[in-house]
């Protein structure tokens, strides 16, 4: 590119005309055989000002030299003999004759002063490493704390990886950024004057490896000269150098400030270089000259070509970009793509330039390829690959010559022979277009090895260059691209720059095409919880920590609708780049003190994302003494009941003592601590207490002593060596005395010396202070909580009356969650606490404190994990199920990811799925993300609403930002068709979805039968800036709320319309007044449920920082932060803290954002309950009757499960009314993203990351026959007050005959045995009955009784009795051990009411009949 120079007036005009190179010496010669190149900027490193030398050659003029990246004790080298001439000169020599180098010390900068021969001003040079602490080369240390202002910023290191486009890349690996959005500063220190300055950067982040996903703003003086600057686009790709330089002016004192805004992702910076006067500038670190020329740090000069005086821009010009290259070497890869995989081996994602992704799967691969070929891509690059019958790409490319090398290795066996997989390969770019036919891996490479294919393509206009692969055989593959400039291209390579998205406004958001892939939160990288603090037990100066990522997870879904997967795991210390480990856990030695560690996952589809957190390591001592209280004053071998540190043993008063159980009076004290002498010589110390015995020993010796009835004094003084002590002082009150006081000082000198005491945890004896429960039952796993001081060691152990508990969970030192033993006979135990490990004298064992084993009490609450299964055993296999409900038939129907909605019958004790049947498609790549039968439908008639969105519906989709308005509420109903649901009808339109995942969801029905929905907010914390993260849309009218819709009402419309949609801010509800807000400030609550109590119940998810700033008033905004997750109660009006600007113009109170620590006020509801936790998604009551009725109507609470992690599910005990929480405890360590019940207790979860429904069944003993019938629960619990409905009662014991049912004392009507032993199965109607046969239908839906052993005799009678003993056979064999009753009633369950009537008889003897000839034959 054209440079900018600086006037000629201010250059001697004999330096213009004649500059000179000497070709002997390294530093002035070029070391390749091209044309002469200009020399690089030379300054020198000297500590102590060095005189420039101004020497001449022959015939050559004068030249200077400035060579500041070495140091010559006596000045520069003398010239050598002969010089080469150039016509284009150096801009750094425009007016310098001498050299001085200083460090500028207040700002750690470096900063050289080039002074004239003449008393002209001197230039100066500043030169920052940014985000490094210990410069690199010529450029200084950062130095944030000196001249770094503005929002938060952090500096960032890459661990490996080449950097291209530069010979300084170590440059280029370190940088400053904004953490959490927003603007810095850098300011410099500079005098008054003109100046230029050259900023440096690289993409190195590989969630920013795509176009649009990063885009800041710079400043320079305040000008601003960069709007929207994509490194990624202007550099030419991931791990490439840009450099760019801009005049700048200094007036008065202030210095020079550099501003870098950030727009979308956090802005940055790698580099900073300031040069005197409005010439372009800088070191880019690569020995290019790029204005003002540049010193590589080697000598070598890597640019050809030249440039005469009447090329200058004598006024300075715009920014200019460097571009380095090799002009005898080939052409660099404008573009090199990892196809179908993640960043690797300096090849990015091909996502952002495939044109038919959803055609198209992508493939993983672990076999090893031979890579031997001379163009073969790196191996890392054919671990993955992208297939289809066709593969479409384009590369946004301006006009010009390119090549394309593709790149192939045949690893699918069933294509691995000649023949076995033939495809074309078509490239154009408006000119003439290249085509290769019949395309055959195998046959020119053969088995896993590499092999590529190269086309020349020419772009004419601006149209870009399109690839496309297409199959003959059976499916086309591509495994890696690289696009380059073509031999003979011009010298600048042309860039892929792809237009980058134009930047969101608070206002509103602009219609029209939709941008390039944003910064999305597809991949999202979670910490797991660790000890905030860990203790370095052995005192080694190390501690090994377990960091784990089992909570990370992508919200990615594959084109079948499956989830998607994180690929990598990689650890680093973020002060070093220092990588620690990989996988999704790793154990890591970190030495004393605070690291600050960074994890960085990818998934399948290329999409990266960090988590932060800092592991602390302390030593095992700590400042001060540990004091042991215990209840009375006698000696002996008692236990302590509590402990406490004391930072200098003075205890003035009696309140001055810790609370406790030993009370304040009557109680002793024993404190231990190691007593520092910091020189060998006797050390006194005086005491002073009341009512009671005092005693100090150092070492084991008795150093004072006295005893008193009231206030006393002792001294004492012993002979110690310089070192550590080992120190005692036991105080002893008499109850009934003078109030307790106790101190011990130094005597002379007063308090002890800071410094002077410590105490070792690592012996800390544990004391145990409290359980709860303190009782429970005989049989295992009542979960008990133990708190208590001094639980410091990892390897802490609970016993129960010597037996030892499970599931031990340390909660820091003071709190310890566990199961208990089960016991023989009720009575009372002691519960005990033991610390310690491997080192001697560690931890203790702790007294114990009294549990009670009651026969008589109920159960304890547990749950067995498992899931939905298939015939086989293995898990049933659903493609991303995202919702769940029971149906009034009986039936578990699961919505899923894409489009569909499976009901499924499942055999209710092996939870075995014995038939299954699909809907039709809810709307082409819609999601169902909630499901909810109308328990106002007639009768029995199944009437299923589903919540459909379209979400990621720019990116993923191709949509416009303005088709937010895409959701709907869709009813099912039955069909006898290939599908057993269709579509009835689109009840609700015209919903907000964000352009993430914030949708439709949470379907519930409140008391009248008025739907109940949730429609997600569309921003972080209600503000639209930098919130391109979560998809870059404002809140509008019936966002971020719950929606009320009286869908039975006359004349309900559904169908919601706005003035406009594309300012989402602005937009105006226009129809659809069947749809309102009932409660507002929503941010995203995935269910919600109406509890008995008549209260309605939801979670919200929190906002994350960096996902968009936080509304501050209703213009104003800040950088966002983190929020947990909240539990609300929802109540018709209210506004629950997440703003919406939209609704603010008419509701006043959504113009502020509230944390969830707020309390009520103002309008705004505080939560129930800040949960402390993320990803809560799932609520429900629990309504069983088991474990006593303990758990019944307590809410669970569901984290979501990603493919890695099990979740766990929480319990909340409401108080009485249900208006405040009483407790919230995790109950099992397991959970889904959303719950639905069974009448028989048992908990269903669809976990989408894991493809499958998580169920929790209840682990009870069944109870005794004497009993009678046992109610578990009922299902529904909720219908028409008119009655009418179908309800499954489960239980035990309820007879041979059909029993009697009543609900609320009035009986219930047509009452049939469905099930028989402990599981129960609803009565099914007849959805889906055309799909199977009714005889095989019932056999496959049997429920599980314990079967005969020699029910198969009866096969050879079938033809005697006819198809109908058939029937009755099939179904014996999977229900035999049921009463005939039951059996019958089974086999006409489907019948229609005539028929039923006509047939029950004839049935129950056939049934009758042969159940008899069974027992006969078993007798």
């Amino acid at each position: 590119m054209e440079n900018v120079w600086p006037s000629s007036s201010f250059i001697p005009h004999r330096i213009h005309s004649q500059l000179l190179h000497s070709p002997s010496h390294r530093h002035l010669v070029p070391q390749h055989p091209h044309p002469p190149s200009p020399p690089h900027r030379y300054r020198h490193l000297h500590h102590q000002p060095t005189p420039a030398r101004l020497y001449p050659g022959p015939r050559c003029g004068s030249i200077l030299e400035l060579d500041t990246t070495r140091a010559y004790p006596n000045g520069p080298p003398p010239p050598p003999p002969r010089c080469t001439t150039m016509t284009r000169y150096h801009p750094a020599l425009a007016a310098a004759t001498a050299v001085l180098a200083t460090a500028a010390a207040a700002s750690g900068l470096l900063l050289a002063s080039l002074s004239p021969a003449a008393a002209a001003p001197a230039p100066a040079v500043l030169a920052i490493n940014a985000g490094n602490g210990g410069g690199s080369g010529p450029f200084a240390a950062d130095n944030p704390a000196a001249y770094v202002s503005g929002a938060a910023t952090t500096s960032y290191t890459i661990v490996s990886g080449p950097i291209t486009g530069t010979t300084r890349p170590a440059l280029f690996t370190t940088q400053r950024y904004a953490s959490s959005g927003g603007a810095f500063t850098y300011t410099l220190p500079l005098p008054a004057g003109a100046y230029t300055v050259t900023l440096h950067w690289a993409e190195v982040w590989s969630g920013a490896y795509a176009p649009g996903r990063r885009m800041l703003d710079v400043a320079v003086g305040g000008v601003t000269v960069e709007t929207g600057l994509d490194i990624f686009v202007a550099s030419g790709g991931a791990r490439t150098a840009l450099v760019r330089s801009y005049p700048a002016a200094v007036e008065g004192g202030g210095g020079l400030a550099v501003t870098f805004t950030s727009k979308v992702q956090n802005a940055f910076v790698s580099a900073i270089e300031v040069h005197r006067g409005s010439t372009t500038g800088g070191d880019d670190g690569a020995g290019s000259d790029n204005g003002a020329g540049g010193d590589d740090g080697t000598g070598s000069d890597d640019e050809a070509g030249s440039d005469d005086e009447e090329d200058t821009d004598d006024e300075g010009g715009p920014a200019t970009e460097v571009e380095e290259k090799e002009p005898t070497a080939p052409a660099p890869a404008t573009l090199r793509l990892n196809v179908g995989g993640p960043a690797v081996a300096g090849y990015t994602p091909d996502t952002p330039y495939v044109t038919n992704g959803p055609a198209t799967k992508v493939w993983t691969s672990a076999k090893e390829v031979s890579t031997a070929a001379p163009d073969a891509a790196p191996a890392a690059i054919y671990a993955t690959q992208r297939w289809g019958k066709e593969l479409a790409y384009t590369f946004p490319l301006p006009a010009g010559t390119y090549t394309l090398r593709l790149h192939f290795a045949e690893l699918y066996s069933g294509a691995a022979f000649i023949g076995g997989r033939v495809f074309s390969i078509t490239a154009t770019g408006g000119g003439a277009t290249v085509t290769l036919d019949k395309v055959d891996v195998f046959e020119s490479a053969y088995w896993a090895t590499a092999s590529s294919r190269t086309l020349s393509v020419a772009v004419v206009g601006s149209g870009g260059l399109h690839l496309m692969l297409k199959s003959s055989v059976e499916n086309a593959m591509l495994q890696g691209i690289e696009v380059m400039a073509a031999a003979g291209a011009p010298a600048t390579p042309p860039v892929v720059t792809p237009v980058p998205p134009t930047p969101m406004t608070p206002t509103g958001t602009a219609a029209g095409a939709p941008p390039p892939t944003p910064d999305d939160h597809f991949a999202h990288a979670v910490i797991d919880p660790h000890p905030s603090a860990v203790v370095d037990i052995d005192g080694n100066g190390r501690q090994s920590v377990t960091l784990s990522a089992y909570d990370s997870h992508t919200h990615r879904f594959h084109d079948d609708g499956s989830s998607g997967e994180l690929l990598s795991f990689i650890w680093t210390a973020m002060a070093t780049g220092e990588e620690l480990g990989s996988g999704i856990s790793v154990v890591v030695e970190f030495p004393l003190g605070t690291t600050a560690v960074k994890l960085t996952v990818v998934d399948d589809g290329g999409n990266a994302s960090d988590a932060e957190s800092v592991v602390t390591v302390v030593g095992s001592l700590a400042p001060g003494a540990y004091c042991y209280y215990y209840a009375g004053n006698a000696g002996g071998e008692e236990k302590p009941i509590f402990a406490a540190v004391s930072e200098d043993l003075n205890f003035p008063t009696a309140a001055s003592f810790p609370e406790g159980p030993q009370g304040r009076s009557g109680f002793k004290q024993r404190c231990l601590f190691l007593y520092k002498a910091p020189v060998d010589g006797a050390y006194a110390f005086d005491a002073a207490f009341a009512s009671g015995e005092m005693e100090l020993t150092v070492d084991g010796a008795s150093v004072l002593a006295a005893s008193a009835g009231g206030s006393s004094t002792a001294s004492g003084q012993v002979w110690l060596a310089a070192g550590m002590h080992e120190a005692v002082t036991t105080y002893r009150h008499n109850s009934g005395g003078a109030a307790a006081t106790v101190s011990v000082t130094a005597a002379g000198s007063g308090p002890m010396p800071k410094g002077s005491m410590e105490w070792d945890r690592a012996t800390v004896v544990p004391v145990v202070t409290g359980i709860e429960p303190a009782s429970g039952g005989l049989s295992q796993g009542t979960r008990v909580t133990v708190t208590g001081v001094g639980f410091y060691t990892a390897d802490t152990q609970v016993t129960f009356g010597g037996v030892s508990a499970t599931a031990v969970v340390r909660d820091g030192s003071t709190r310890l969650t566990v199961e208990a033993p089960a016991a023989a006979a009720a009575g009372d135990v002691d519960v005990v606490v033991t610390t310690g490990g491997g080192v001697a004298g560690e931890g203790g064992v702790s007294g114990g404190l009294t549990y009670t084993y009651e026969a008589a009490a109920a159960d304890p609450i547990k749950f067995t994990e498992t899931s939905l299964k298939s015939a086989n055993g293995g898990d049933y296999y659903i493609a991303g199920p995202t919702s769940i409900a029971l149906g009034p038939d009986g039936r578990v129907y699961v919505g899923q990811y894409k489009e569909y909605i499976q009901a499924l019958t499942v055999d209710p004790t092996t939870h075995v799925v014995t038939d299954s049947c699909v809907s039709e498609s809810v709307g082409e790549k819609r999601s169902v993300l909630s499901l909810a039968f109308d328990p106002m439908a007639d009768g029995d008639g199944l009437s299923l609403l589903a919540a459909t969105s379209l979400l990621y519906y720019t990116q993923n989709h191709g949509r416009p930002l303005s088709e937010w308005d895409n959701g709907e509420v869709v009813v099912l109903r039955p069909s006898t068709g290939d599908n057993c649901l269709v579509v009835d009808q689109v009840l609700l339109s015209g919903l907000p979805v964000s352009n993430h995942d914030h949708a439709v969801q949470a379907l519930e029905w409140d008391q009248e039968g008025r739907l109940l929905l949730v429609a997600g907010g569309q921003t972080n914390m209600g503000a639209n800036v930098r919130g391109i993260r979560l998809g870059g849309v404002d809140e509008t009218p019936l966002s971020a709320a719950v929606l009320r819709a009286a869908v039975h009402a006359p004349n309900f419309d559904g169908h919601v319309t706005y003035d406009q949609t594309a300012d989402a801010r602005m937009s105006r509800q226009t129809g659809g007044w069947g749809v309102a807000v009932h409660a507002s400030g929503i941010r995203n609550s995935y269910t919600m449920v109406l509890h008995t109590n008549g209260e309605l119940y939801g979670t919200d998810n929190g906002p994350n920082g960096g996902f968009g700033d936080v509304a501050i008033g209703c213009d104003a905004s800040a950088a966002g932060f983190t929020q947990k997750d909240k539990l609300l109660r929802l109540s018709r009006g209210g506004y629950y803290g997440h703003p919406n600007r939209n609704r603010a113009r008419d509701d006043g109170r959504q113009c502020t954002y509230h944390r969830n620590a707020e309390a009520s006020r103002g309008g705004y509801t505080g939560p129930l309950a800040d949960l402390g936790r993320s990803s809560i998604n799932g609520v429900t009551e629990y309504m069983a009757n088991l474990f006593g009725g303990a758990l019944k109507h307590d809410l669970l609470l569901a984290k979501f499960s990603g493919r890695s992690s099990s979740g766990s599910t929480q319990r909340v005990q409401l108080a009485a009314g249900g208006a405040r929480v009483a407790s919230i405890t995790d109950l099992f360590g397991f959970s889904g993203l959303l719950m639905a019940q069974t009448p028989a207790g048992v908990v269903l979860a669809p976990q989408p990351q894991k493809n499958r429904v998580l169920v929790a069944a209840p682990d009870y003993p069944t109870p005794p026959a004497a009993a009678g019938p046992v109610v578990v629960g009922v299902g529904p619990h909720r219908g028409r007050a008119a009655g009418g409905n179908t309800v499954t009662i489960a239980g035990h014991h309820f007879g041979e005959g059909i029993p009697a049912a009543t609900i609320g004392g009035a009986p219930c009507t047509d009452v049939r045995a469905v099930g028989c032993r402990r599981a129960v199965l609803p009565v099914h109607r007849a959805a889906g009955d055309a799909r199977l046969p009714e005889v095989a239908r019932l056999v496959l839906e049997g429920v599980s009784c314990v079967p005969l052993a020699e029910v198969e005799v009866g096969l050879r009678r079938d033809i005697e009795r006819g198809a109908q003993h058939a029937m009755v056979r099939g179904l014996m064999l999977v229900s035999s051990g049921c009463t005939p009753a039951f059996i019958a009633e089974r086999l006409c369950s489907r019948m229609d009411g005539p028929q039923r009537t006509s047939m029950l008889p004839v049935v129950a003897q056939w049934v009758f009949s042969y159940v008899n000839e069974l027992k006969e034959r078993d007798a």
